[in-house]
């Protein structure tokens, strides 16, 4: 730390030499990720937005959900819905987009997959919304699938047919644009002449229904909501497409395969075509909320902003690989192969760059000996100039306001030219290069102004001083590469990054190619590096979670360090990771069986119980979680318990029902039996009479 300090006291000794820089952006945070596209929404209208990020690959396919901030709340990755209908084939999620399709507060989630294995080739859209159930939480449940003939390209939402609620527009390489409802009901089928690669939507002010540009190999198409109006024809393949209404005309950004960037108008002409190289994404927004609109085309590792007529105004270098951009609430979001990088809009940029211009202004009045605009001009220039205090900006505007006078002839400008060249040379002589430099170019300009032959004297001089101040801008871009690597080995990253892009600045200011080398090695060590120690954070929190049995945040956790320590060929590291993500994973099925053990058995599906208690028995025992195991088995018991109590009840249930048949079956039996009617009984005096008679009788004879 002593040697930083000593470092950045040469460097006040120095002196810095060249004027101030002013960026357009300024990074407000970087999550480490590979990120494919990003959403930032407010599903749950609670006032913060979360910024959705989309990460493909083949081993798992997610949506990392970050605060405004970029802090994780939580990962999901979608499920292979396909892989149990295709077991001899491989299902990869290839695309996510998200959206509240609605505006209902809950959150659709579109993916894109492609199914690929013996006599397989089969490629799906589905439908995902994240529902709340009671008991269990938030879960992604697929609502729909749809099948095309080809790879799904593209996904974009926007309410096509002004119903209030959005579609779903998806591009594919089977020629076709297709647009979707809510339910994954084919709404509309747009067929080209060739595969589709892209697609955007946007409203333009002079057509009712929102339009989609779609681009292809034959070029870039416009549909409106019942029929494809115009084709562009490019020559080369469109592969990316943005369509906003720009400056109230509706326009078209197009990219090609051929390095050429596209501006097209609504009625499908162009206005402008530029040839840029590594091309990758473009858009158009309002940056920094000023009104106007920005053009920026995103190459490899560039953001190019570009004005109405197609130049470039500036660069500003990403030291990742680019793959899509997109502006939210006036911040640039990147995505990169190593993270996602959220930028905001440096105001000073733009006031400094208004400025500037004035005092150019003023300059050139200046030397053209018209005084009274000059100082008009400077007196503005100094004022904003002064609002971001840029102090070499002020120097320049006071001196024009100072020295203009009425003076108009060709002689005495040139005696005032004379005098700048003789105080440029005082200021070389006292090794002031930079006020050297300044005198000497006022010198100069004034000189081809008029006319004078002193100008080839001056530009010699100019020369001169330029090399100087050359000189002194390699050192103090060395002291800043030495302070960069000072950091690093101190594991400062930050500053490291700070001073290397600084040193890379003067060396790239000065055309040192050997300099800029050696930042660019540099900074990647300082990237490597930095990941490692994110990953190693990352898997710290991951072990963390795992000793709290907080299993799925373990997952996340490692999951994301592997990666990172896999982009920098860590294998022990990564063997470690996948320990974790293993383990949890197995945890987490565990506990699922359980649950949906528990459940079965309180609706009294006790098969189905005991299977599932014995599978996350099975996984518990492998894990070593005694506690967990006795939970299964006292699960089994009950389950074992009520089963022999259901027979036992079952058992006399059935005995009764049998016991009644049985006595029904006699009564009902013997009824049957005595059935026929018997004759009446005589009385007792009727038997008493019939003896008398008898008896009567038998006196007689």
């Amino acid at each position: 730390m002593k040697r930083i300090i000593l470092l950045i006291a040469l460097i006040g000794i120095i002196g810095i030499s060249y004027a101030k820089e002013y960026h357009p952006l300024e990074l407000e945070w970087k999550y480490p990720i590979r990120a494919d596209d990003v959403a930032v929404l407010d599903i749950d209208k609670d006032g913060f937005k979360e910024v959705y990020v989309s990460s493909y690959s083949k081993r798992d396919s997610c949506i990392y959900i970050l605060d405004e901030i970029g802090n994780l709340e939580r990962r999901n990755c979608i499920p292979r819905y396909s892989n149990p209908l295709y077991p001899h084939a491989e299902e990869e999620i290839t695309l996510i987009y998200v959206d509240d399709l609605e505006n209902d507060g809950i959150l659709d989630v579109i993916a894109a997959s492609k199914i690929i294995g013996t006599a397989v080739n089969v490629n799906k859209i589905y439908g995902i919304r994240r529902e709340y159930e009671p008991g269990i939480g938030y879960r992604y449940r697929r609502k729909w699938d749809f099948t095309t003939g080809s790879t799904v390209t593209s996904i974009y939402s926007e309410d096509v047919d002004n119903d209030g609620t959005k579609e779903i527009i998806a591009s594919s390489i089977d020629f076709n644009v297709y647009v979707l409802n809510k339910w994954g009901g084919l709404e509309k089928k747009y067929s080209l002449k060739s595969g589709v690669w892209d697609v955007h939507s946007a409203r333009f002010f002079n057509i009712s229904n929102p339009v989609i540009v779609a681009g292809s190999l034959d070029g870039v198409s416009l549909i409106e909501y019942n029929d494809i109006k115009w084709t562009y024809p490019t020559n080369s393949r469109v592969f990316d497409v943005f369509a906003s209404d720009l400056g109230f005309v509706g326009e078209i950004l197009a990219l090609t395969d051929s390095d050429y960037v596209y501006l097209i108008n609504s009625k499908g002409m162009r206005r402008w075509n530029k040839r840029i190289s590594n091309l990758v994404d473009s858009l158009t927004g309002d940056l920094n909320n000023d009104g106007t609109i920005e053009i920026i085309i995103a190459t490899n590792n560039k953001l190019l902003f570009l004005n109405d007529e197609g130049d470039i105004e500036l660069e500003y270098g990403i030291d990742d690989k680019i793959i899509k951009i997109r502006i939210y609430d006036g911040k640039l979001y990147v995505c990169c192969e190593n993270g996602l990088y959220v930028f905001k809009s440096n105001t000073d940029y733009f006031i400094n760059k208004n400025a500037e211009r004035l005092y150019e202004i003023a300059y050139q009045y200046y030397i053209q000996g018209i005084y009274d605009n000059a100082r008009r001009y400077a007196e503005i220039a100094k004022k904003f100039f002064s609002e971001i205090g840029n102090e070499d900006g002020i120097k320049r505007c006071e001196f024009i306001i100072s020295s203009s006078t009425t003076v108009t002839t060709i002689a005495n400008r040139e005696d005032i030219a004379d005098s700048y060249l003789e105080k440029a040379k005082e200021y070389f002589s006292n090794d002031n290069y930079k006020d050297a430099e300044f005198y000497a170019n006022m010198a100069l300009d004034i000189y081809v102004e008029v006319g004078s032959e002193k100008a080839i004297e001056c530009h010699k001089f100019l020369i001169k001083v330029r090399e100087k101040i050359r000189e002194e801008n390699r050192k103090v871009a060395n002291q800043y590469y030495e302070m960069a690597v000072e950091f690093l080995n101190a594991n400062e990253f930050e500053n490291a990054t700070i001073y290397v892009k600084r040193a890379k600045d003067i060396y790239s200011n000065i055309n040192d190619t050997f300099g800029i080398q050696e930042c660019n090695s540099l900074m990647s060590e300082i990237i490597r590096k930095s990941s490692l120690s994110q990953a190693d954070e990352f898997y710290s929190m991951a072990e963390e979670y795992y000793d709290l049995g907080m299993y799925e945040n373990a997952s996340t956790y490692a999951e994301i360090a592997r990666e990172i320590y896999d982009k920098v060929n860590y294998s022990s590291a990564v063997k470690k990771c996948e320990f974790i993500i293993d383990m949890s994973n197995k945890h987490i099925s565990a506990a699922q069986y359980l649950r949906i053990a528990n459940e079965f058995f309180e609706r009294g599906e006790y098969e189905n119980a005991t299977e599932y208690a014995k599978k996350a028995k099975d996984i518990y025992s492998e894990l070593k979680d005694f506690d967990k195991v006795a939970e299964c088995d006292s699960l089994i018991s009950s389950i074992e318990s009520r089963k022999i109590g259901s027979l036992i009840l079952n058992a006399a249930i059935v005995f009764f029902i049998v016991s009644v048949a049985v006595v029904l079956f006699i009564v009902f039996w013997k009824g049957g039996k005595y059935k026929k009617p018997k004759k009446a009984e005589k009385s007792g005096m009727e038997v008493e009479n019939t003896k008398l008679k008898s008896q009567d009788n038998a006196e007689l004879k």
